[in-house]
């Protein structure tokens, strides 16, 4: 067994990115209850495409606001197509 002391810098940066992901749950928890609240499915939003919510979870959105708005925007046009296919 290796004697290794992990430092606090290091304990305190799993700290963090834990943290971080519990409030990105719940913000997407409010995100995908306001979409559930318009008709929309979060989980076959999802399904369908590589979405804006699928972008947020892999921290791959365009950091533009504008960007995500447009983005958000045209998967919810989109979502009626989605659901009538399948």
């Amino acid at each position: 067994m290796v004697d290794v002391k992990i430092p606090n810098h290091i304990i305190d940066k799993l700290h963090r990115i834990n943290n971080n992901i519990i409030t990105n749950r719940m913000l997407m928890a409010e995100v995908e209850d306001w979409l559930q609240k318009h008709d929309i499915n979060p989980s076959r939003l999802r399904e369908e495409t590589f979405s804006t919510l699928e972008q947020a979870d892999y921290g791959e959105l365009i950091p533009e606001k504008e960007s995500i708005r447009r983005s958000l925007e045209q998967d919810v046009m989109d979502y009626p197509n989605m659901i009538s296919k399948g």
